[in-house]
């Protein structure tokens, strides 16, 4: 397992066009996800959750 990933915007590492291009397009692929729906959810999370709030 190796280090975490930092932006290309938060560091201060000199890197090449190459290495810059790369980077950022691996960064692009993070803001292509759908983000997610809250709305629809197992209607038993309500039950379990109100079960924990009263312990």
């Amino acid at each position: 397992m190796g280090r975490k990933t930092v932006l290309s915007g938060a560091t201060s590492k000199h890197y090449t066009k190459e290495e810059l291009e790369k980077k950022l397009e691996q960064e692009e692929i993070l803001y292509t996800f759908e983000p997610l729906n809250f709305k629809k959810y197992p209607k038993s999370l309500d039950k379990l959750a109100r079960k924990r709030l009263q312990h």
